[in-house]
């Protein structure tokens, strides 16, 4: 009994220490922990449909307001002395580096012209990169970020298409996690940039003509860190080699006032292959019960008509909400109007048709295998 005893102290000793301890090496860590820095708070107030939301913290927007860097680094500072208190966490850190770090993730993937291309992040890297492999052969690195990155700064790679021949790549990189990304194309056989760089392309969804000679793309035009950035995109066609500059506008809000859609709305030109036709597509949200295909002529890159678009109907799932505008251009005329620096002649549309108020129907413009209306 005396001995049970005896280790029963024995041990509510030890534990006693170990908590005294413990407790001390807490209170320790606790007093080297800087204080969490304090946000300033400067009320912005907007109004939108008639309702008034007040933003306290908008001034984080502007990465040049002096208070923006000094609050990030007390932060950091904070978040880091907390975080090394953990019992352990030099071992969990690596043990988590060894599950995930070290494992390769693969992200996107595409076939192109007998050539493999995918996105993936090598096990031990921190960044992705673009690999392209010959059918038969082994894998390259056609695009890595990192090498355009410097000591104060770093790329990333947002967003890539190849053409269908496989032949060029075109991509958008950012610095620094902006995602402002900035558009690119690179010669797949020997990876040769090319010169045009196109800025203002962060919800580019480039489409390559089925002959890989050029793109279609969206540019943002509002200003960096705004409101106002994501409002009234355009949709554009790049040629390869051309000047962006010249690059035409195919459509943006005021361009054909037959074609109404809100600002926020991104407009985008869409191919599908085997179609000889370019689709323009924008969601407009209307109380149509329907999503709408305008019928077009198809119209020849001499300016005449050919024959009429045919709408087919069928019942759709799309929401009664929900209404979909899209135009149709022959790919050869948008080529043309690329080299001429003109404008592409808008299809000329029929009257539309009426639709039951009782049904949701989805109109999809057919005049070759493989076109149809895609919704955004």
């Amino acid at each position: 009994m005396m001995s049970w005893i005896n280790r029963r102290e024995l041990f509510a000793a030890a534990g006693g220490v170990f908590a005294a301890w413990l407790t001390r090496r807490r209170a320790a860590a606790a007093a080297s922990i800087p204080p969490a820095p304090v946000a300033r708070v400067a009320v912005v107030k907007d109004t939108y449909f008639g309702e008034t939301l007040s933003d306290p913290y908008r001034w984080m927007e502007n990465d040049k307001d002096p208070d923006w860097l000094p609050f990030l680094r007390g932060q950091n500072e904070h978040t880091r002395a907390v975080l090394n208190t953990i019992p352990g966490r030099d071992r969990l850190l690596q043990r988590i580096q060894q599950l995930s770090g070290d494992a390769a993730a693969t992200l996107l993937v595409q076939r192109a012209g007998g050539r493999l291309f995918y996105q993936q992040r090598p096990a031990g890297a921190d960044n992705f990169k673009l690999f392209v492999r010959e059918d038969g052969g082994a894998s390259r690195v056609l695009i890595d970020p990192t090498l355009l990155s410097n000591a104060t700064s770093h790329l990333s790679l947002d967003w890539w298409r190849a053409s269908p021949d496989g032949s060029h790549v075109v991509y958008g990189v950012s610095k620094d996690g902006s995602e402002d990304s900035i558009l690119h194309v690179i010669a797949v056989a020997d990876g040769r940039e090319l010169p045009e760089r196109i800025a203002n392309t962060e919800d580019a969804n480039p489409q390559w003509l089925a002959d890989g000679s050029g793109f279609f793309y969206n540019q943002l035009t509002g200003a960096v860190d705004t409101p106002e950035r994501y409002l009234d995109s355009q949709a554009r066609f790049h040629k390869l080699g051309a000047d962006p500059e010249s690059d035409p506008i195919l459509m943006k809000r005021g361009l054909d006032p037959r074609v109404q859609y809100e600002r926020i709305q991104m407009p985008y030109v869409v191919v599908h292959e085997g179609s000889r036709h370019a689709l323009f597509c924008s969601p407009t949200c209307a109380r149509k019960r329907a999503s709408s295909s305008l019928r077009s002529p198809m119209q020849r890159p001499t300016g005449r008509s050919g024959r009429r678009w045919r709408a087919s109907r069928t019942r759709s799932p799309t929401p009664r909400s929900m209404a979909t505008r899209s135009i149709c251009w022959p790919t050869r005329a948008i080529r043309a109007a690329a080299s001429s620096g003109r404008q592409p002649a808008r299809p000329r549309s029929r009257a539309r048709p009426r639709w039951s108020p009782k049904q949701a129907w989805s109109s999809t413009a057919l005049d070759a295998p493989g076109t149809a209306c895609t919704f955004i």
